[in-house]
C-alpha cells in the first residue's frame, strides 16, 4: 500500500520482477517503510551499505559439532553489517537495541533501513549445506 492505496504489479513489473529474482536477485518488502527493496544479483550489498563477508568464527564449514551453526545459521559465512551512510563497521546500538548510530558519520536507523536489509548473503551463499 502506498498513501491508503493498494499497489497494482502490472504484466511489465511482473516481467522485470521475475527476471531480477530468476537472474539470483531479492527482492525485498519493508512494511513500515511501505517499500519494496531490490538488490542485484552481482551485488552482495548495495552501496553505500558495505557489509563485510567472513568465515564463520564459532564453527567450521557451517557445522558446529554435527548441528547447523546458530551464528551463521550454517552457511560457514556471516555478515558483519556496516553503516548504510558511509560503509565504516563502527556502529553501535542505541535505544535499547531498537536503534544503530554509527560512531563515524553519527548516520542513525533501525533495523528496517533499505541500505541495512540489503546487506545480506548473495541467495547463493545462503543456502545451509
Amino acid at each position: 500500500m502506498r498513501d491508503g492505496k493498494q499497489l497494482v504489479l502490472t504484466a511489465k513489473n511482473a516481467k522485470q520482477v521475475a527476471a531480477l529474482i530468476t537472474a539470483g536477485g531479492q527482492v525485498v518488502l519493508v512494511r513500515s517503510l511501505r517499500t519494496i527493496v531490490y538488490i542485484m544479483p552481482d551485488d552482495v550489498v548495495r552501496a553505500p551499505g558495505t557489509a563485510h563477508l567472513a568465515d564463520c568464527p564459532d564453527c567450521e564449514h557451517g557445522s558446529d559439532g554435527g548441528e547447523p551453526c546458530l551464528k551463521c545459521d550454517g552457511t560457514g559465512t556471516v555478515v558483519w553489517h556496516a553503516c548504510p551512510g558511509c560503509g565504516d563497521l563502527g556502529w553501535q546500538y542505541t535505544e535499547g537495541r531498537v536503534r544503530m548510530a554509527c560512531r563515524a558519520c553519527r548516520m542513525d536507523w533501525s533495523a528496517d533501513h533499505p541500505g541495512w536489509l540489503a546487506q545480506r548473503l548473495p541467495a547463493a551463499m545462503a543456502v545451509a549445506g
